[in-house]
C-alpha cells in the first residue's frame, strides 16, 4: 500500500511542475496565485547552475489563471525553481519548472 501512495504523490508533483519548451525563447506561465495582479516579478533559479534571472511580468487573468509571457533561453533537461512576487514583494506563487520538448 505504501508504494501506491508514494507513486500517486510523485505523479501529482509532476503534474504541478511547469513545463517549458527549450526550442522556443518565449514562454507562457499559467499559475493560480494567492492574489491576482496586473504586474509581477518572477525570479527563475536554475537548480544545476545555481543562477538566478529576474523577469518583469505583465499579467492577465485568463479563466482563473494568472497568465504571463517571458523570454528566457533554456536547454533540454534544465530544471528550475521559480517565485512570483507582486510589486510590494509579497509572494504570490512558488513552483518548479522543467525544460523539455518531450511533452
Amino acid at each position: 500500500m505504501g508504494f501506491l501512495f508514494d507513486t500517486k504523490r510523485i505523479k501529482k508533483r509532476l503534474i504541478d511542475m511547469k513545463i517549458f519548451d527549450p526550442t522556443d525563447t518565449t514562454h507562457t506561465l499559467q499559475i493560480i496565485p494567492r492574489e491576482y495582479v496586473s504586474t509581477a516579478t518572477m525570479i527563475l533559479r536554475n537548480e544545476l547552475r545555481q543562477t538566478e534571472t529576474t523577469h518583469n511580468l505583465t499579467c492577465t487573468n485568463v479563466n482563473g489563471y494568472l497568465t504571463a509571457t517571458f523570454t528566457h533561453t533554456m536547454s533540454e533537461g534544465q530544471s528550475f525553481e521559480f517565485e512570483v512576487y507582486d510589486t510590494n514583494d509579497v509572494l504570490l506563487y512558488r513552483g518548479k519548472a522543467y525544460a523539455t520538448e518531450n511533452i
